[in-house]
């Protein structure tokens, strides 16, 4: 049997984040409907643990017949691997959703309880053993042959079908949560990294669709060639031809399949033609809005309009917003700071000074200004908050009406905003269980906009406690984590053993996770009043845990 699936999932797991090398897997688009919504109505709200709101979008692919849910801030990227996930060549739908660009993921050591990677893949059934249990079997026999151990197996229902989630740990420690289900006669793997909390919402909001009928393509390219984008929602497509010859509105254009089109005719005369579901019936002059996405009714390719241009329907990437490049107003080097406290980063622009004063505060104030700043004037504030948004938006309410609240993203960090009448930005961004406002009186200075596009928010050590009650349970730490045993001292402890100490090491009261990987730390206590006289009959206890460090 093959192995190359799981082959690649153990890559995946010790060494790369997904989506760094997605141009070897894309063979092709996804040569079906795939379309991007607004959120439906009834949908699950998704909120950060400090209340706030991340809008939904839905995705649909009726290539592989199912819908779902995700935070609108995440990517969503659609292709085709080059093989199934049994290895046989041919071209397999694929969605890949991150909560970060793939174009430019962080570094593993960088992921936080925010980052999550998922990637679905679909197969149909087809010929081979169809029943979910050998499906499931084959997946566990080809990750143990693979060096991967299985540590958890849980069953479940996707859709009110049977589906199981499988975590696969590495022997460099790297852990993947793999789930499998079967949804419209389709086999479906879907593999999570990051934290597999988040990707829960988005497993409850699966659901099966049916295929429908869309009109296929008259070609997969056109024949003009060249074909100028769409412009605008709806676009609008004359239909006409001109003195050349040819269609008024061009010869070919490119439409995303989220998008709409308006039909309106100039040409010589009344037009009366079918389209898809469509029947078009157009006086001259006439015009009608066929109200909704194309995507729903052709499929992607080239599709031919009578008296217009070849309707190329392709998904079209939107393209990333570039920050505002950096006004030097110094010579000198742009510079790194980083504040492990609060956990951030941003780049300085040269002749620009940092005011650390705040630090000792516990809001952790630190202020960035130029050696030209004007008095009374705050050019970049970056503090902790304590606040709810309840609370946050009750204060504005009461103490600042005027200002202008939204949704907003700052580097792919979802929060909100608050502009006031006079100029001042003041951003609350919640990052773990952090939140952060950071303000500007002067939003539209080139400097200061340099520094906002830099900032990034970095982990902020943690120390975990383990108590008895945690004998022989797993923990999961990030590096620089630190753990501290808290166990019964009615017992004496001996010296305890660490199975990989490049991995955790330090003393008994606090213990440090240095590198990725995983290891086993086992200690055997005695009771105290075995040395009484008489001794008591308590029994010694073997005291074990595992930690896996990300």
């Amino acid at each position: 049997m093959d192995l190359l699936p799981i082959i690649v999932l153990a890559i995946f797991l010790s060494s790369c984040v997904p989506g760094s090398d997605q141009s070897a897997q894309v063979v092709t688009i996804v040569s079906d409907t795939l379309t991007q919504t607004a959120s439906p109505a009834g949908a699950t709200a998704v909120s950060t643990p400090l209340g706030f709101p991340i809008a939904l979008a839905t995705y649909k692919s009726s290539s592989l017949g199912i819908q779902f849910s995700y935070p609108e801030v995440w990517y969503l990227n659609e292709f085709a691997d080059s093989k199934d996930i049994f290895g046989v060549p041919t071209l397999v739908p694929s969605i890949l959703l991150t909560s970060f660009e793939p174009a430019n993921p962080p570094h593993k050591l960088e992921w936080t309880e925010q980052t999550i990677s998922m990637q679905f893949r679909g197969q149909p059934i087809g010929t081979r053993p169809n029943s979910f249990e050998n499906w499931l079997e084959i997946h566990k026999q080809a990750a143990l042959a693979n060096q991967l151990t299985i540590s958890l197996e849980e069953r479940f229902l996707i859709a009110n079908q049977p589906a199981v989630h499988l975590i696969l740990v590495s022997g460099a420690g790297g852990i993947i949560h793999q789930v499998l289900t079967i949804l419209n006669n389709t086999e479906f793997e879907i593999n999570v990294e990051g934290n597999y909390d988040l990707a829960k919402p988005v497993l409850d909001s699966l659901q099966p669709i049916s295929s429908g009928a869309l009109k296929p393509p008259d070609s997969e390219f056109p024949a003009a060639g060249i074909c100028g984008d769409a412009q605008g929602d709806p676009v609008n497509i004359v239909l006409g031809v001109a003195a050349d010859g040819l269609p008024k509105a061009g010869r070919c254009i490119a439409i995303n399949p989220t998008l709409r089109i308006k039909l309106i005719n100039q040409s010589d005369g009344p037009l009366n033609t079918e389209f898809a579901e469509f029947n078009i019936d157009l006086s001259v002059g006439g015009e009608v809005l066929l109200d909704k996405p194309v995507g729903d009714y052709l499929a992607l390719g080239v599709h031919h309009l009578p008296f217009g241009p070849e309707l190329w329907v392709k998904i079209i990437p939107i393209p990333t917003v570039t920050p505002i490049p950096p006004v030097a107003t110094m010579p000198g080097p742009f510079r790194n700071y980083s504040n492990t406290e609060a956990g951030y980063s941003l780049t300085i622009p040269p002749g620009w000074n940092v005011d650390e004063h705040g630090l000792s505060n516990p809001n952790r104030e630190v202020i960035f200004y130029p050696g030209y700043a004007e008095s009374f004037v705050t050019y970049l504030s970056i503090s902790l908050d304590f606040r709810t948004k309840n609370e946050i938006e009750d204060f504005y309410a009461q103490n600042v009406p005027d200002a202008f609240l939204e949704n907003t993203v700052l580097n792919g960090y979802p929060g909100i905003k608050y502009t006031y009448n006079w100029g001042r930005v003041e951003y609350f961004i919640p990052y773990q269980d952090r939140l952060f406002l950071i303000f500007t009186d002067r939003p539209g200075d080139g400097n200061v906009q340099q520094m906002l596009g830099s900032i990034k928010f970095t982990p902020v050590a943690i120390t975990i406690e383990a108590t008895m009650a945690d004998n022989g349970k797993t923990f999961v730490m990030n590096v620089g984590d630190s753990l501290r045993l808290n166990l019964d001292l009615s017992y004496g402890w001996s010296a305890f053993s660490i199975s990989n100490p490049a991995v955790l090491a330090g003393a008994q009261d606090r213990l440090f996770a240095l590198e990725a990987g995983t290891a086993t730390l086992t200690t055997t206590g005695n009771p105290e009043c075995l040395n009484f006289t008489p001794p008591c009959g308590m029994p010694s206890i073997l005291y074990s845990i595992i930690v896996i460090v990300q």
